[in-house]
């Protein structure tokens, strides 16, 4: 178990007492018996010399044997054993014991020193002397007349430092066992808060930031706890941030038309938006993988990633074309740590550059038949091929058809392509369909009949006025007129009605014939010609303009193919409303 900051506190700083205490002890058992020693002899010095004056008294007679021997009594009132000397260096005097005179010979090398007037304090281990004071005894004229010694033994002197090392001893357990309480309480005061702060970083490292370290203890510790809350706030702010962030992100990237999956650096998905699961045709559950075109947008991936650079592919999906762009995501600097894939429906693009392409194609083939038939033609004049005037102005009359062939195909192309822009001005206004529907039906029965076709015209007595064009509304119905003489077959029908429908009148042109439903989308596109034999007449762009002029008005004009009959249909607003004639009375489109 790891053991605790509380733990190694508390443990160092007894361990600190301990050693320091340790430290003492050793310092004064080094030291202390030398200390020891020079402090008994400056005890016993002082006592030495007062012994030295009443044995001074002793040696002329001024007091008598009794009175010296009791003034030095035993060795206990000097805490030492004492021994003095005549000049001559005989002992005349001591506390007595078998063991003094032991001593007594060991002091007599000591002697002669002293009586030479040279006082000595010294320890002398050998033979136990201990601690030795030794001081002359003077007379009055200061002649040297004795000396003194104070011999403290070496076992008392040992006995004595052991005593106070015990002390010592005992003093230092009894601080150390006296720190503890202080030194318990104070390493709680300073680990109780780090505890608290340990279980808050906890809390924020779970994402509760409301939780609050402790600010206060020591000025360190209250300066951490606010340090920590400092951090917490910023986090909290810094996350709550990114969090925003990732939301916009998430609803950006959930509202792109395009699909969006991120990998890691394994190619396997982390991320994906509905955008994905739509394009690449997912089931409700949205796995990916379990598609069978996963692999190789997998594959693609895992290429971009082994090779650290974006690719491009193209992938069909039924009907839909889909081009999948994959960049690697690069994580300091050179490391890929995966890849994001951008998959686009480009069915579109890709129809609308076939379109162009179709487009420039029957353009260039529109123009080249007239151009072609009106260059070999004037060719033929130019070379003098054609010698009769008859022969001549029939091939003048070929190249007017067709230069205006050619001119009405140019005026229709631009006119197309104004219409497609937007900038053609459409004003609306109130109008009498029916005058216009009479006038079509005469015009068209003549022509009917001139192509062996029969026109029935079937209108209703009451029908209404429409707020619209006049001149674009006939142009329309004259390009489904057209179509129909063109496409009705031989001894044919062409019927014309209307009928009004809520707020709107619809107006039916219908001939013989039938298309087929793969046919119906294309009838509104430029120069598509259903019947190719067909191919000389006309410029193939009379519905596409139709088309354009109808949704400029916010009008309809849509196809069916039922009972032997092919039937184009416009609408047209009524104009019953008081409301829409105050209002739009004037309108103009553009």
């Amino acid at each position: 178990m790891k053991s605790t900051l509380f733990k190694r506190i508390l443990g160092m700083v007894l361990l600190t007492v301990f050693l320091c205490s340790l430290l003492t002890l050793f310092a004064f058992s080094y030291s202390g018996r030398s200390v020891f020693t020079k402090m008994k002899a400056n005890e016993l010095l002082p006592r030495a010399q007062y012994i030295a004056s009443i044995a001074a008294q002793f040696m002329h007679g001024e007091i008598g044997i009794v009175t010296f021997q009791r003034l030095l009594g035993d060795s206990t009132a000097f805490d030492a054993t004492l021994f003095v000397y005549n000049y001559k260096g005989a002992l005349i005097a001591s506390t007595v014991s078998q063991q003094s005179f032991l001593i007594s010979s060991e002091l007599k090398k000591y002697v002669p020193g002293v009586l030479m007037g040279n006082s000595m304090t010294l320890r002398e281990e050998s033979a136990g002397l201990g601690v030795i004071v030794g001081v002359p005894v003077y007379e009055a004229d200061g002649d040297i007349i004795g000396a003194v010694f104070l011999n403290k033994p070496l076992h008392e002197v040992n006995a004595a430092l052991s005593g106070l090392i015990g002390a010592l001893i005992m003093s230092l357990i009894a601080v150390t066992a006296i720190m503890v309480v202080p030194v318990y309480i104070a390493t709680r005061s300073i680990t109780r808060p780090l505890k608290q702060m340990t279980g808050a970083a906890r809390a924020m490292a779970e994402g509760d930031f409301t939780v609050r370290a402790e600010e206060k203890g020591a000025l360190e510790v209250s300066q951490l706890g606010a340090s920590l809350n400092f951090l917490s706030g910023a986090l909290r702010d810094t996350i709550s941030d990114l969090l925003l962030e990732r939301n916009r992100l998430r609803s950006v990237i959930d509202g792109m038309s395009e699909g969006i999956i991120a990998t890691d650096a394994f190619a396997r998905v982390t991320q994906f938006n509905p955008a994905s699961v739509r394009l690449l045709g997912a089931n409700a559950s949205g796995v990916l993988e379990e598609l069978a075109v996963f692999p190789g947008i997998q594959k693609q991936i895992m290429t971009s990633i082994l090779e650290k650079k974006p690719s491009s592919s193209e992938l069909k999906i039924n009907e839909a074309v889909l081009r999948v762009t994959v960049s690697p995501l690069f994580f300091r600097d050179s490391e890929v740590s995966g890849a994001v894939a951008l998959i686009q429906d480009i069915t579109k693009e890709q129809r609308l550059e076939q379109t162009r392409k179709d487009y420039v194609a029957n353009v260039s083939h529109e123009l080249r038949t007239p151009i072609a038939s009106i260059r070999s033609l004037a060719e033929a004049l130019n070379d003098g091929m054609v010698k009769s005037p008859e022969d001549r102005s029939r091939y003048y009359g070929y190249i007017l058809r067709e230069s205006m062939r050619l001119s009405r195909l140019i005026n229709d192309l631009l006119e197309l392509s104004r219409l497609q822009s937007g900038n053609v001005a459409l004003e609306k206004q109130v109008m009498s369909v029916k005058d216009l529907l009479l006038d079509l039906s005469d015009r068209y029965s003549d022509i009917a009949g001139e192509s062996g076709l029969k026109f029935v015209s079937e209108l209703p007595h009451d029908m209404p006025d429409v707020f619209s064009n006049p001149d674009r509304v006939e142009q329309v119905l004259i390009a489904i007129l057209d179509n129909a003489v063109k496409y009705s077959p031989d001894e044919g029908t062409i019927l014309m009605g209307a009928r009004q429908t809520g707020g709107k009148l619809q107006i039916s042109i219908s001939n013989e014939g039938s298309i087929s439903e793969e046919e119906m989308p294309h009838l509104f596109e430029r120069f598509y010609k259903l019947d190719k034999s067909r191919a000389g007449e006309g410029t193939g762009l009379g519905l596409s303009i139709a088309r354009e002029i109808m949704e400029l008005m916010h009008e309809q004009i849509f196809v069916t193919s039922k009972d032997g009959f092919i039937t184009f249909s416009i609408t047209l607003q009524t104009a019953a409303d008081d409301a829409l004639q105050k209002g739009f009375g004037c309108d103009k489109i553009l």
